[in-house]
């Protein structure tokens, strides 16, 4: 998201995606989620990745994870703000099934 490169999104994301939430909307498409990931990056937001905890293994089969982003750049309040989020890896297929990141606290 970062460097804004669409190829590995797609790559990260690929055909075990199920569900994006950014900035309080969700997404359920592939490209609908690279599009939103590659705005957040290109409107100069940058995330740094402060905290991830492995949660073992859910029901749906992924790796279920929590994470603490830290967040700075154009649109953030403050020098930066810390958002937590969670998400499922599926890890066979080394995708992201599920991923969500709520609002800055």
């Amino acid at each position: 998201m970062n460097a804004v490169d669409e190829a590995r999104l797609a790559s990260l994301f690929g055909r075990s995606f199920q569900w994006l939430g950014v900035r309080g909307a969700a997404t359920y498409e592939v490209p609908a989620a690279i599009e939103r990931l590659v705005a957040v990056g290109r409107s100069g937001e940058h995330w740094e990745l402060q905290r991830l905890d492995v949660n073992g293994r859910g029901s749906h089969g992924g790796v279920d994870f929590g994470v603490v982003i830290r967040r700075s750049g154009p649109g953030v309040p403050d020098p930066f703000r810390d958002a937590s989020g969670k998400g499922v890896l599926d890890c066979p297929a080394e995708r992201v099934m599920l991923f969500g990141l709520g609002d800055s606290s």
